[in-house]
């Protein structure tokens, strides 16, 4: 049996395609052709709109400080005693000449300007000096100031040796009799590039006319000019098209009221037709072209892949011959052999589908995570993210935006109870429950775990008013208690929008939860409650920064030093801001170190210190405070332990690698450990300083997204958490011996 019919498969479903695809093909790109033709010259009609305008504005605005200028000018003390003093006082015409000159220096274009003093016959010239009126060779505009009157202000053509100047005279007024004027020759040239632009395309023209068709300005085409003026004096429109020389002219009119002229803008869109033809012929070409090139590749593309099927056949013949002796149901063995095929291919791409969505819902969160991560590092929304957060959440569809911290209490104790992995549970059954009682009542939310002792939860609600939201925060906290035994404060922002800094919002909404310790009540706090406490605080200042300097560096003589300075600065004070100053410097401790147990026994600090009737018993129990803090911050000394911290510092590290305010200071403000000791024990158990694992971390990072993604070098720098592009280029280099631009280019499989 011959299979010749087969064997041409591939040749009648080439010519199918070819005609399916120039039936398509030819009509679209003579539809593109003219479309584009079409939209280039409304473009370019466009614009000439806007340029005449904008000509027209322009001209208005230089030439209003031209006339600012000269009655500046004018009005100069050295100029004005030279136009009413004595002929015969040389120093007053050298003063004159001095600010003549200081004001043409000022202004480029003004090229030159006289001083007439009809009284004393005299002008002073800019270019040659002082001269009798008899002697000055500019005659013509001697006449003009002395005969007419009607020009105030306004400006006109005045040639003076063979150079045609905008010419200006002050004052020239019909109510007034002047015996000084002020003549400003502005060079044409330079303001004609300034208005125009110093590289006017020669398809485009320019010019400026007075009402009685006098010209003010123009290019070298004096001719196109003035037929283009007089045509519009017997058309009233604002855009006309003429014929000149054998071109085709389309023309933009202005009016400028102010001065009564007309602006002109030419295109010649004879030349501009000619480029649209001569693209068309060219996109017609390359499209021929690749219609031949597509034509090839799909001939011998279809003839490779069809012509495994003409294999299969005579296989298939092969092995069934006896059954298709006198039969031909050769193509009916094929199709069953093909559905069969294309049945498991189906199942195969199912099943391929099913793991890619349940991997892309893996990865929403990590993306998800990503974007809220970098939205609350950098403090503020890009436009990427904006466009995450429209198409996938609800969050930027609401009116107001919320920002709330979920505190947990007892940081390290909790630490010490659950290993890393269950801490991380825990933390994503917080979100959930926070999420699921949000949702529930048509409120967005998305929550973010920052490795820390809190997790932030942005909330999306219609209503402005925080105090609203109240109710389901306090639910919020009474359920994370119930299902995970876990205590937390929370605490709630006043009615945001995304434009705001989230970063700083964050730090100081977290700083809201620190006021449990005020009262012990735990009860969800808000801004007002900070604001009042601010406003509690005595008028004297102290700082307490230097004492938590020293706690933090594991100094205790120094801290208790730092303590007696602070008691004798209380102990001046009135029992009330003594009182007061306490409380406050409690309270920075508290912040300071909210994660150890020494500061989480605290149950309301009013009540702690209703125990001590003098300062010499309250100086004794916060020097054990000290004393407990300082023992706590250097308590891992068995290897295993310092592992664990370390794996810790990692977590956090990458976690907050997009923070370009990560530093060893806020790991350990984080951990609750001291800088000093912190830093040893990374070295001891890595080997490396913790700055160095985080600018590799950084770099790794950064290595990642040039070589996964098409991200701009911008965007990377942000992502990977540097502050500035010239930190960005040097630790790169440094650590990987290429640009991020040669890095990038030489891996394959970039984007």
């Amino acid at each position: 049996m011959q299979l010749v019919a087969f064997q041409r498969i591939y040749f009648r479903n080439f010519m199918l395609f070819m005609a399916v695809f120039i039936i398509v093909f030819l009509p679209f790109i003579f539809l593109i052709t003219t479309q584009f033709s079409r939209y280039a010259i409304e473009e370019v009609d466009r614009t000439a709109h806007t340029k005449v305008n904008e000509i027209r504005d322009n001209t208005e605005y230089v030439l209003e400080k031209f006339k600012g200028y000269a009655l500046s000018m004018y009005e100069d003390q050295n100029i004005q005693y030279w136009l009413l003093g004595d002929r015969n006082d040389q120093l007053l015409a050298v003063a004159a000449m001095k600010s003549q000159n200081n004001f043409m220096y000022n202004e480029p274009f003004i090229s030159r300007t006289y001083i007439i003093n009809s009284l004393t016959q005299s002008v002073i010239d800019s270019k040659i000096g002082k001269s009798a009126f008899k002697d000055f060779e500019d005659q013509a505009i001697l006449e003009k100031v002395t005969l007419n009157n009607d020009m105030y202000l306004s400006f006109f053509n005045h040639i003076v040796d063979d150079t045609e100047y905008l010419t200006m005279i002050v004052p020239t007024s019909p109510n007034k009799k002047e015996y000084g004027y002020l003549v400003l020759l502005i060079d044409k040239t330079k303001l004609m590039n300034y208005l125009f632009g110093p590289n006017l395309e020669e398809t485009n023209d320019v010019s400026i006319f007075t009402a009685d068709g006098q010209r003010i300005m123009g290019g070298a085409f004096l001719e196109l000019d003035q037929a283009i003026d007089k045509s519009f004096r017997s058309n009233r429109e604002s855009k006309i098209e003429i014929e000149f020389q054998g071109d085709r002219f389309y023309i933009n009119k202005a009016v400028s009221d102010m001065y009564d002229w007309n602006f002109y803008y030419a295109n010649n869109y004879g030349y501009i037709t000619q480029r649209t033809k001569a693209f068309k012929e060219k996109l017609l070409t390359f499209s021929f072209l690749s219609l031949g090139l597509i034509a090839i590749l799909f001939f011998i593309s279809s003839r490779r892949s069809l012509g495994s099927l003409s294999q299969l056949a005579e296989k298939i013949i092969e092995k069934y011959k006896a059954d298709l002796s006198g039969k031909n149901t050769i193509s009916s063995i094929l199709a069953n052999s093909e559905m069969k095929m294309i049945d498991r291919g189906l199942e195969a791409i199912l099943s391929n589908v099913e793991q890619l969505h349940s991997s892309i819902r893996d990865h929403r969160e990590l993306i998800r995570s990503e974007h809220l991560s970098q939205w609350i590092f950098q403090g503020n929304l890009n436009q990427k993210s904006r466009r995450f957060f429209l198409q996938e959440t609800k969050l930027l569809h609401m009116n107001y935006l919320y920002l709330s911290v979920i505190r947990i209490d007892s940081y390290l104790a909790f630490c010490d109870q659950y290993d890393f992995n269950s801490r991380k549970l825990l933390k994503y059954a917080i979100r959930n429950i926070s999420e699921e009682i949000l949702h529930k009542r048509g409120i967005a939310a998305e929550s973010l775990d920052l490795g820390s002792d809190h997790l932030v939860l942005l909330i999306g609600s219609e209503e402005q008013d925080p105090v609203t939201l109240l109710p389901l925060l306090n639910d919020i906290q009474e359920h994370i208690h119930s299902i995970t035994k876990i205590s937390v404060s929370l605490a709630i922002s006043n009615a945001t929008s995304s434009q705001d800094d989230l970063r700083i919002l964050n730090q100081h909404v977290y700083e809201l939860t620190m006021l449990k310790f005020l009262s012990g009540e735990n009860h969800v706090f808000m801004e007002d409650e900070y604001e009042d406490f601010v406003q509690s605080l005595p008028t004297t200042e102290f700082s307490s920064q230097e004492l938590i300097q020293c706690i933090q560096n594991g100094q205790f003589e120094q801290a208790i030093d730092k303590l007696q300075q602070l008691m004798k600065i209380f102990a001046g004070c009135s029992y009330s801001d003594c009182k007061l100053n306490i409380i406050h410097l409690v309270y920075d401790l508290t912040k300071a170190f909210n994660k150890l147990n020494a500061i989480q026994k605290f149950k309301g600090i009013h009540k702690v210190l209703e125990r001590f009737g003098t300062l010499a018993q309250l100086q004794a129990w916060l020097e054990d405070v000290i004393r407990e803090i300082i023992s706590e911050m250097t308590i891992p000394k068995v290897k295993t332990r310092q592992e664990k911290v370390v794996h810790e510092i990692h977590e956090y590290i990458r976690t907050h690698l997009q923070d370009p305010q990560l530093s060893v200071e806020r790991i350990a403000e984080h951990l609750s450990f001291s800088i000093s000791y912190l830093r040893q024990m990374h070295r001891e158990v890595t080997g490396m300083t913790m700055s160095d694992y985080i600018l590799t971390e950084k770099i790794a990072l950064a290595k990642k997204l040039l070589t996964s993604t098409d991200l701009t070098m911008y965007e990377i720098i942000e992502r990977s958490g540097f502050l500035t592009k010239s930190h960005f280029f040097a630790a790169f280099k440094k650590l990987t011996g290429l640009t991020p631009k040669q890095y990038r280019e030489s891996q394959p499989g970039i984007p």
